[in-house]
């Protein structure tokens, strides 16, 4: 039998050393998961079209029908 079964030091540091490989990489993996749900996405921040904007001046009267189409046929 070895020391380990007889209440020895030996057993001690390789339940320690078991539970280190298996909550290492549970909080490594909890740590990845909290990161990617908190980044802010860069990419995800649209912006409207050209055409959007024309078409929200054109609404808002901040310019008329002739300026409205004008500038429609250019964006084309």
């Amino acid at each position: 039998m070895g020391p380990w079964m007889h209440g020895g030091g030996d057993g001690w540091g390789w339940m320690f050393g078991w539970h280190l490989l298996w909550w290492v990489p549970f909080i490594v993996l909890v740590v990845a998961i909290v990161v990617a749900l908190t980044r802010t996405r860069r990419d995800t921040t649209t912006r409207p079209e050209p055409e959007q904007i024309l078409a929200e001046r054109y609404a808002r009267g901040e310019i008329d029908t002739e300026e409205y189409e004008r500038r429609r046929q250019a964006l084309q």
